[in-house]
């Protein structure tokens, strides 16, 4: 399953797009996340592209590790969330 989302914004007097696809498994968990960033309004010249893998999915479905590449190649790192629901 594959949903994604646009935005723009202005940002120090230029223009700059974002665009976030979300792709989800087969029991709808978050599986990863790409997000291209774009240099110019037509959306031509890719700036950035940033891809997310979420996986450890707790016994709701919320995943609780993430590691995170840019540009194919660089290590942005890891992430580890403990969720507690009330």
């Amino acid at each position: 399953m594959l949903k994604s989302i646009s935005e723009e914004k202005k940002i120090l007097k230029a223009f700059y797009n974002r665009k976030i696809e979300f792709i989800y498994d087969d029991n709808n968990k978050l599986k990863k996340t790409i997000q291209t960033h774009y240099l110019d309004e037509n959306n031509s010249k890719i700036d950035k592209t940033i891809m997310c893998y979420f996986t450890d999915h707790n016994e709701n479905g919320d995943w609780t590790k993430s590691h995170c590449i840019k540009d194919g190649n660089i290590d942005l790192g890891d992430i580890t969330r403990i969720i507690e629901y009330w």
